[in-house]
């Protein structure tokens, strides 16, 4: 500093006080970058968070959906004693369409568990079954 000083024909005080500036004026961007970026990693988690929620909102839906699909089958299930015996009197008409309504019921179920891919594309299940 002191040579640097002569060097310029300035008081060594003044050169020092500039350093010290400098410094000053590096320590503040650098803090300012710093700040950037970790309010940029803000805003992604932020985002992620948000999206999280809509998934788990969706998620809840097609849980709330499968249970109460679920619910119907077991229902069905349930009756089908009491269909059975009534079938017994009218015929096998009254069977063939007690197996149709249970085989659509299946189907229903599948494609809400398996058949529909999630919102981001893909299917959730076959991740797990691998």
């Amino acid at each position: 500093k002191s040579q640097l000083a002569q060097e310029l024909g300035l008081p060594p005080r003044q050169v020092a006080i500039w350093y010290q500036n400098k410094r000053a004026r590096w320590k503040s961007q650098s803090l300012e970058v710093d700040y950037k970026a970790l309010q940029q990693r803000l805003d992604n988690a932020m985002s992620d968070n948000e999206r999280l929620k809509l998934e788990v909102e969706r998620l809840k839906e097609e849980l709330n959906k499968a249970q109460e699909m679920l619910l119907a089958f077991n229902t069905t299930t349930n009756n089908y004693s009491s269909i059975s015996s009534s079938c017994d009197e009218v015929g096998s008409s009254c069977l063939q369409l007690h197996t149709q309504s249970k085989h659509h019921l299946d189907k229903e179920l599948y494609a809400c568990l398996i058949g529909d891919e999630g919102h981001f594309g893909h299917n959730f299940f076959a991740s797990s079954m691998s």
